[in-house]
């Protein structure tokens, strides 16, 4: 189990996962290598490439990670947003989950989305 300090998930994740914990909106940018390319590195500086697959977890569709999308998307890496493990802040409880959804879709591509289940099978 990871765990932030108000945050605890309980998933199963996949064994070679780096995961990347974050504590403000969006990606912090002391995480990102400074070169002659900008490069994400995790917590332990390991250089997260743009040719692994990037899975986005998290509690604010509209805020934090809508802006993680952004970014990584900006640096030009592969990621998904993984369904049923992203959710909505106490602040917008009619929130349309849905049209949310489909605003990522129009933005970052119609498969942005996995399926958590699914991720384990490979």
């Amino acid at each position: 189990m990871f765990s932030s300090p108000d945050i605890d998930f309980a998933l199963d994740i996949p064994k070679n996962s780096i995961i990347i914990e974050k504590y403000s909106y969006g990606i912090p940018y002391d995480i990102f290598g400074l070169s002659d390319n900008i490069t994400l590195k995790n917590s332990t500086n390991q250089i997260i490439s743009k040719d692994d697959e990037i899975y986005i977890c998290g509690t604010d569709y509209d805020a934090c990670v809508l802006s993680i999308g952004f970014q990584l998307f900006d640096l030009g890496y592969t990621f998904y947003f993984v369904e049923k493990c992203i959710g909505n802040g106490y602040s917008y409880k009619n929130l349309n989950i849905e049209l949310i959804k489909e605003i990522f879709k129009k933005n970052f591509g119609v498969d942005c989305f996995k399926n958590f289940n699914d991720l384990n099978k490979s």
